[in-house]
């Protein structure tokens, strides 16, 4: 996150940081308070994280640009103009949870061995 800010200090900020920074912060809390190493409690974060991030910066997107009309319909298409992208946060997500989770073990395996 640290990174992101700095390089949206280069490149500048829009008028969407408030909603993109505080889906962020939300999600870091909920994980932190929610995080174990349990497979089950991995994947429900993994699903649960960006389905909020989705959920959250396009309302903001909804709320703060004229783009789309200020009714549900409006919201609506704001949501569903928005599903290619979060699916692709959500395959992502998946994705680098398992090769987080491929290496976490492979790493404590060779822990082991070379401790015996």
């Amino acid at each position: 996150m640290i990174v992101m800010l700095i390089s949206d200090f280069i490149i500048g900020f829009h008028s969407h940081m408030f909603w993109t920074y505080g889906a962020f912060l939300l999600i870091s809390l909920g994980v932190l308070g929610y995080f174990q190493k349990k497979v089950n409690r991995l994947l429900t974060l993994s699903v649960l994280s960006p389905t909020l991030f989705y959920l959250l910066t396009n309302f903001g997107v909804w709320t703060s640009s004229s783009i789309y009309s200020n009714d549900i319909v409006g919201l609506l298409e704001c949501y569903t103009l928005a599903i290619p992208f979060y699916a692709n946060n959500l395959i992502s997500t998946i994705i680098f949870l398992m090769a987080f989770t491929l290496v976490h073990n492979y790493m404590g395996l060779k822990r082991k061995r070379v401790s015996l």
